[in-house]
C-alpha cells in the first residue's frame, strides 16, 4: 500500500513540475524612448555633470525636435535591458544605468537638470530618475517593451526664459 502511494505522489510532483504550475521567471527587454513633448528643438546631454553646452560630449548628446519621439541607445543594450518579471521597467531601467546626470538645453542655455539617485516618488515630482514620471508598456507578444520619458514646457524653467 505504502508503494502505490509513494508512486502516485511521486507520479503528481512529475505532474505538476512538467505542466509549469511552479512560477517562472521571464526577462522582458525594455528600450527606452525620450519625448519632448515641447515647441522647441532640445538637446539632451546624458551622463556627464558638465553645465556648458560647449563643452558637452557629442556621443551623449541627442536632439530632440518639437513634439518627436527618440529612441534611446546607449551602445551596451541595443535590443534593451532585460528586465524581470515582476520589476518595475522604469525603476530596474534607471538603477541598471552607467550615467548620474541629464540636462536639457534650449537655444544653448541649460533648462533643465536631473541627477541621481533613482527614486520612486509622487507623480507630481517630474524627474528623469523618478521611475514614476516614466510610462511604461508591452509592445508585443514576445515580452518586448518601452519606458518613455516626456520632457515637458514645465521642465525647461532653470536659467530664466
Amino acid at each position: 500500500m505504502n508503494t502505490i502511494f509513494s508512486r502516485i505522489v511521486a507520479i503528481l510532483i512529475c505532474i505538476i513540475a512538467l505542466t509549469g504550475c511552479l512560477e517562472k521567471a521571464y526577462d522582458y527587454g525594455y528600450m527606452a524612448l525620450i519625448n519632448n513633448n515641447t515647441n522647441d528643438t532640445l538637446k539632451m546631454v546624458i551622463g556627464v555633470m558638465n553645465t556648458n553646452i560647449n563643452h558637452y560630449d557629442p556621443t551623449l548628446t541627442y536632439t530632440l525636435f518639437p513634439k518627436d519621439t527618440l529612441g534611446y541607445n546607449d551602445g551596451h543594450h541595443i535590443n534593451g535591458i532585460q528586465i524581470m518579471e515582476g520589476m518595475d521597467p522604469a525603476l530596474a531601467w534607471l538603477k541598471g544605468a552607467d550615467w548620474d546626470t541629464v540636462l536639457v538645453f534650449r537655444h544653448d542655455t541649460l533648462k533643465a537638470l536631473w541627477s541621481f539617485p533613482v527614486f520612486t516618488g509622487p507623480c507630481i515630482e517630474h524627474s528623469f530618475f523618478n521611475s514614476q514620471s516614466w510610462r511604461t508598456w508591452l509592445k508585443d507578444e514576445f515580452n518586448n517593451g518601452y519606458v518613455m520619458f516626456t520632457v515637458y514646457p514645465s521642465d525647461l524653467t532653470l536659467n530664466g526664459h
